[in-house]
């Protein structure tokens, strides 16, 4: 990356010790991670599901609900 002067821009999510506090405001209704899913798939659709990523044809979450 250094060598050829690439750029990587990425995010891993919320650090562990904020787990608790961001628990603690899910639970007292501050937060609703619900509103993030935008979409519920089974099993039998992750693959196209996945091939869209690839030209960013999904927004929010996408959870698979039925195995």
């Amino acid at each position: 990356m250094v060598f050829k002067e690439l750029q990587f821009i990425g995010s891993l999510g919320m650090q562990a010790p904020h787990f608790g506090a961001m628990l603690a405001m899910v639970e007292a209704k501050k937060v609703d991670p619900g509103k993030l899913v935008s979409r519920t798939v089974g099993l039998e659709d992750v693959t196209s599901v996945v091939e869209s990523m690839g030209s960013y044809g999904t927004t929010g979450v996408t959870v698979i609900a039925q195995y």
